[in-house]
């Protein structure tokens, strides 16, 4: 980045922090329904634990802090869409040109980058079978009833996603806070209605045939990509 004239970019080191467990009021650990009562799917609340947790580095909450600072479009478009380097141009920009020298220093990491990625194409292609897509046709009447309309399975998650997407920018950390309760809340009620639909219609005999497609599909990808676990053939006893 520094190459493309901006210097004050500062690449941050890696963090790991790992999120705390999503608790009840008095800091008992909690599951099924009982966790969707408080947190829904979990998602709102992994973004506040972001601001509630004293333990949270500070790469992460100033990163989460919504900016009231107007995004810098050269910036950006340096960082992701198009970079000059060694006067060639970079499809991706700076963030794919560092992926891919990371990936050349690091050639392990680069291998599971791949496997990965394909077997993410596998099942991207199994969620869209017809026989998956029939399978949440029931579904699908379900969360209408309740007042939601979705598709598959997959768009439940996504409607809270969306919320939070959609919070504006240049919010004051609190009214930020604010609007992200708004969502939890939201995410609760979607949540409960997602318990009672999969109460009714996610049956052990549904849940047998959605794992016999995704198998299929697990089967061929081994079938069709023998040079991606190569690099791992080492490592398994």
């Amino acid at each position: 980045m520094r190459s493309q004239g901006f210097d004050d970019f500062v690449l941050q080191p890696p963090t790991v922090w790992q999120e705390p467990p999503l608790t009840g009021p008095d800091g008992q650990e909690l599951e099924g329904y009982a966790l969707v009562e408080l947190h829904g799917f979990g998602i709102t609340s992994g973004h506040l634990s972001i601001f509630e947790s004293p333990n949270a580095p500070d790469f992460f909450t100033d990163n989460a802090r919504p900016s009231s600072q107007p995004e810098d479009d050269a910036y950006l478009f340096a960082l992701w869409s198009e970079a000059q380097v060694g006067g060639e141009t970079v499809p991706g920009g700076c963030a794919a040109w560092a992926e891919s020298e990371w990936e050349n220093q690091n050639p392990e990491w680069a291998a599971g980058n791949a496997f990965g990625s394909e077997l993410g194409t596998y099942m991207e292609e199994a969620d869209n079978d017809a026989r998956l897509v029939a399978l949440d046709a029931d579904l699908s009447i379900c969360m209408a009833q309740q007042g939601y309309s979705i598709h598959r399975s997959s768009d439940i998650p996504q409607l809270v996603r969306a919320k939070i997407e959609a919070i504006p920018p240049g919010l004051s950390e609190d009214e930020y806070i604010r609007d992200l309760e708004k969502v939890r809340a939201y995410e609760i009620e979607l949540a409960k209605a997602a318990w009672q639909c999969a109460q009714e219609v996610d049956t052990p005999e549904r849940r047998a045939k959605w794992e016999a497609v995704q198998n299929e599909y697990r089967e061929q990808f081994v079938v069709d990509n023998p040079e991606l676990f190569e690099p791992f053939k080492d490592l398994t006893p």
